[in-house]
């Protein structure tokens, strides 16, 4: 179970290396779908927003039908990432690079906030990095340790 703490008025979620492992595969299934739809919609804007496709649009109505398709196509692709974006904040994890796969995960780490670093190729976390850090640093085996006698490390 993950545990919160209050914040002011907010309650903030922690993970633990546990709940992240269980939870990989509907993450890797919702990172999938953010992905391509991402890929397709860079697409569509690249090729919507060239100057030569804008002069085209012009020109014929077959040109100006495909033009509007594709704008209809980025609408319902930017609402769908916009969602997915939204359930995965929901969950308390933040997205870093979505090409790459990146999820941070809010944890503690001697008594400071920091992140799980977690891409959805890896099986499991393998770094972390303090809140106000960029740098990531190997996550020790001991913390991996399933023993629940154990206080967890973050």
């Amino acid at each position: 179970m993950a545990r919160r703490r209050p914040e002011g008025s907010k309650t903030r979620r922690y993970f633990r290396l546990e709940e992240i492992q269980a939870m990989r595969p509907y993450l890797i299934g919702l990172m999938e779908d953010l992905r391509e739809r991402t890929i397709r919609r860079n697409h569509l804007e690249f090729h919507i927003q060239t100057p030569s496709a804008a002069k085209n649009a012009l020109d014929n109505y077959s040109d100006r039908k495909n033009r509007y398709s594709k704008e209809e196509e980025l609408e319902k692709l930017v609402e769908e990432i916009f969602k997915l974006r939204r359930e995965i904040s929901r969950m308390g994890i933040k997205l870093g690079d979505v090409l790459r796969g990146e999820l941070l995960f809010p944890c503690r780490v001697s008594y400071r906030d920091a992140f799980f670093y977690w891409t959805d190729e890896q099986e499991r976390p393998e770094s972390w990095r303090f809140k106000e850090e960029d740098r990531l640093r190997p996550i020790p085996q001991f913390w991996f340790a399933t023993n629940s006698s154990k206080p967890s490390r973050c």
